[in-house]
């Protein structure tokens, strides 16, 4: 099977594991973004023209599936996604531990991204500080914990690729 339709039968799963799994493993209404871990990983671990449009189509379903403003995250998840694989780039080691903390930096970085933007759209959202600590900080937390489990499982999807990652070969 060719990367390409891996990396699409991959964001199909985690736009079902955003609309099942995620509302149902909620803690104090923070939940993971499923969506943003796997963009985060595939973007870090396959920058490439095809993660940048699965970001943008996937970022168009969670705002279709989460009834915010549409185009907001499609946007932040596009930028995202490219400043990502380019970051990692600068950053690439055989150390395991790179690509999590840069994994876990992305991921509070879309959250605050999301949570500034729809506080300055929505009327109804409460301020930016209340809502950056009751829902960004949470919900990275959360996203963090979803890369630590998702990261090995995609770089194992790749490993057969020229793809995959040299921190990624003992896995």
């Amino acid at each position: 099977m060719g990367i390409q339709v891996r990396l699409i039968l991959g964001a199909l799963i985690a736009i079902i594991f955003q609309i099942v799994v995620a509302p149902n493993i909620a803690i104090l209404g923070a939940q993971p973004n499923f969506i943003v871990v796997y963009i985060i990983v595939i973007s870090m671990i396959h920058p490439s023209d095809t993660t940048l449009v699965l970001a943008f189509i996937s970022g168009l379903i969670f705002d279709a599936l989460a009834q915010q403003p549409f185009g907001i995250m499609a946007f932040i998840l596009v930028v995202s996604a490219f400043l990502f694989g380019r970051i990692y780039d600068k950053f690439t080691s055989n150390n395991i531990a790179v690509p999590l903390v840069v994994a876990m930096l992305c991921s509070l970085l879309v959250e605050v991204l999301s949570v500034g933007a729809y506080t300055e759209i929505s009327a109804t959202t409460p301020e930016f500080f209340s809502a950056l600590i009751h829902t960004a900080l949470p919900n990275t937390l959360y996203d963090s914990a979803a890369v630590l489990l998702v990261m090995p499982l995609l770089v194992k999807s790749l490993q057969g690729s020229d793809d995959a990652p040299a921190w990624g070969k003992g896995l």
